[in-house]
């Protein structure tokens, strides 16, 4: 045996060397050396010493022509997990780049599948590996893994062989198809096959085995005269024309399809064309053609149109010999090359005078992977660009019994406990996750584990959980339960709400509306009945009161509305204005555009109302009698009238909370006058009640919204009765 793993262990170095002239064989070999010290003693159900796996998945991935960091990681996959060897211990000896690829395939071992998943299952469970891995590599790594496993099942017990080649058929073979990477997509399905469908399996392997002789002798009539013609009209000398026997279970799988004998499926086998040129290509499909009459809608061009993997060839089917269906592939080196490698091919190297380039095609295959650099030229940045990105706005997490919950990245136990069923989200009174109580509002992360705990009476949700749900689902249930329960509290709330939002922009009370104002609310609210089914939709948080401010009145009537707020006359001087000199002038300001210093004005004579002063820039300006225009100054030109306005802020109390606050207003140059910070309630809230200066309606609305979007802050609004501090 030691003299077979030498043998073995040359053989990856040689392999590694073909590919990759700078290859550290050194540092592979130094790998391998590691890891058959810390498996040491470790045996296979086979009975093999247990580094003849690592070695073999080692050897799979160089047959991909990956990269050395790949390499070493798969020696050394599975030495944190089943020996003393730390993550650590690989991480001083090989690398961090390395110690995170073999920490990935470690988390990896760890997802859980249960047998007839449905489909939604399965698919939540691809997706959680590619997520999980956050480098691809690391997936490839464990495909490589599963292959090698996948032919040694054989000593594995029988129920436990089902359940991996299951696993393997409904997850492994689908991520290899996704990666581009058929050789291992081809293998996997048909050793599945093998123990899923044993009688089919040997009783089509028998029937094909029939016919051999017969096919061989078609296929190898056709491509000997393919050939001669290549050479001799297309003057193409530098090609390639094999035959490819399709795989069982693709025939398996049509002949189940179809509803159809072995007898009645013609295409068993394929031809291969391989040149140099895509012009080459199409220069040799119509030579098939000439040659041999073509099957209707048997054609593909994946030239054009590549597959989601990247996969690109010409499929045509024609009536051969003896009008036999035979199917021709024709592609380029390039594409060959990605066909079989798929994802792993951009990691190929190349003989450019000893230079390191990856394959600079972009990375088209994956069609919500983000943007990567076209034409890059260095293998490290290439890997960077990879990391997974495809699902990075998604988390996958597990129930207790091994259900998989698609939960949006940021969702927690509430989420989760709403995704389980609206009863456990009302019953629900705390949480676990990977066996360890947190809070409820923590953060989830793919692969974990979430056990909700709850009582046996429905207590219902609590309002502040409103404000850490990160799902429509959790959301909606929480309003449904407060719309059901609380209905007069959410009207008194929203009554209030809309009350503040009125008086803030000077435009009364909600008294003031008549019918007809309701009215139209109601026309343009369409899923509400009534004004105080409204009212109940503000007080959930299901509608803002701003919004329906701006149903009520226009943004111009906003804009111009009074700015409520209390100031002495003696604490802010008024502006005032000189019209040609004087300044005991009646005036009045326009609302059109509501002039205020240092902005450059005009006046305008009128009919008893003394002079209204407008902006030179004001666009009824241009419509008035020029004969009665007039010269308009301030009288301080950098005087600003401000308002003192009070404003409460009620939050989630942390560190740099007030700093986070006195930033927004200092950005908006909001100046505070007086602070008052109330000690903290049993929820962990804090109220505080300031009084600012403002110039305008337009910058306190600013500097709300800001403030609202800091991180712990519930409620930021303006007092309408100001109080002193």
């Amino acid at each position: 045996m030691k003299k077979t793993l030498d043998t073995n262990i040359n053989y990856l170095l040689e392999l590694c060397k073909s590919f990759n002239q700078n290859s550290n064989l050194a540092k592979i070999q130094e790998a391998y050396l590691f890891a058959e010290q810390a498996h040491n003693g470790q045996f296979r159900k086979s009975g093999e010493p247990y580094v003849t796996h690592p070695l073999a998945v080692a050897m799979l991935l160089a047959e991909l022509k990956v990269d050395d960091a790949t390499i070493i990681a798969a020696l050394l996959h599975d030495v944190p997990e089943d020996t003393s060897v730390s993550i650590e211990d690989v991480a001083a000896q090989f690398g961090e780049d390395v110690s995170h690829l073999v920490e990935g395939v470690t988390k990896l071992s760890k997802v859980k599948y249960v047998l007839n998943m449905e489909q939604y299952q399965v698919d939540c469970l691809r997706k959680m590996f590619l997520t999980l891995s956050q480098d691809l590599r690391v997936v490839i790594i464990k495909l490589a893994d599963r292959l090698h496993n996948m032919r040694t099942l054989t000593a594995v017990a029988p129920e436990k062989r089902v359940r991996i080649a299951l696993e393997t058929m409904e997850i492994y073979a689908p991520l290899a198809d996704r990666l581009g990477i058929w050789s291992f997509k081809w293998e996997l399905e048909d050793l599945c096959f093998r123990h899923l469908y044993p009688l089919q399996f040997y009783k089509l392997t028998k029937e094909l085995s029939l016919g051999q002789f017969e096919r061989d002798e078609l296929v190898k009539e056709m491509k000997d005269a393919l050939g001669e013609q290549i050479v001799s009209k297309l003057q193409i000398t530098n090609f390639e024309v094999y035959g490819r026997a399709k795989h069982l279970y693709s025939i398996f799988r049509k002949m189940e399809r179809k509803q159809k004998t072995l007898s009645e499926i013609y295409d068993l086998f394929a031809i291969r064309v391989i040149v140099d040129k895509v012009s080459d290509c199409y220069a040799v499909l119509g030579l098939i053609h000439e040659m041999w009459k073509p099957k209707a809608g048997r054609f593909k061009d994946y030239i054009a149109a590549p597959k989601v993997n990247g996969y690109q060839s010409l499929h045509t089917t024609v009536f051969g010999v003896d009008e036999n269906l035979i199917e021709f592939q024709i592609r380029t080196k390039s594409m060959h090359e990605q066909a079989e490698l798929g994802f792993a091919a951009h990691w190929a190297y190349k003989d450019q005078g000893g230079s390191k380039a990856v394959n600079e095609k972009n990375m088209a295959w994956l069609a919500r992977l983000k943007d990567l650099q076209e034409n890059i030229h260095d293998n490290k940045e290439f890997i960077e660009g990879v990391k997974v990105d495809l699902f990075n706005q998604r988390i996958f997490v597990f129930t207790p019994r091994g259900e998989v919950k698609d939960l949006p990245e940021g969702a927690n136990a509430i989420d989760f406990a709403f995704a389980v069923h609206s009863n456990v989200g009302y019953r629900c009174q705390g949480a676990k996750v990977n066996g360890k109580i947190v809070r409820l509002e923590t953060p989830l992360k793919t692969g974990d584990v979430i056990e909700v705990l709850t009582t046996k009476n429905i207590i219902g949700p609590k309002r502040d959980w409103l404000r850490v749900a990160a799902t429509v689902r959790a959301r909606s249930r929480i309003k449904a339960w407060f719309r059901r329960q609380d209905r007069d509290a959410n009207m008194h709330s929203g009554l209030e709400l809309l009350e503040r939002e009125l008086a803030f922009f000077g435009k009364g009370k909600v008294s003031d509306l008549n019918e007809a104002k309701k009215n139209d609310l109601l026309q343009t609210f369409t899923s509400y009945k009534s004004f105080e089914d409204l009212l109940v939709a503000i007080g959930e948080g299901e509608i803002s009161q701003r919004t329906v401010l701006k149903k009520l009145f226009s943004e111009q009537e906003l804009l111009h509305g009074k700015v409520v707020a209390t100031v002495r006359n003696d604490e802010v001087e008024k502006p005032q204005v000189y019209i040609q000199g004087e300044r005991d002038v009646m005036i009045t300001y326009a609302k059109c555009c509501l002039p205020t210093p240092p902005a450059p004005i005009i006046g305008y004579i009128t009919r008893g109302r003394g002079v209204t002063v407008h902006t030179t820039d004001c666009r009824c300006v241009k419509n008035l009698a020029l004969d009665r225009l007039v010269h308009a100054s301030w009288l301080h030109p950098n005087a600003v009238t401000k308002y003192h306005v009070m404003v409460i802020i009620e939050a989630q109390d942390r560190v740099g909370l007030l700093r986070d606050i006195l930033q927004e207003l200092a950005r908006y140059n909001v100046n505070v006058v007086n602070l008052r910070i109330h000690p903290r309630d049993e929820l962990g809230n804090v109220r505080d009640e300031m009084v600012v200066e403002i110039v305008s309606v337009d910058q306190i609305t600013a500097v709300l919204d800001s403030i609202l979007s800091i991180t712990g802050v519930l409620r930021a609004y303006q007092m309408v009765e100001a109080q002193s501090l």
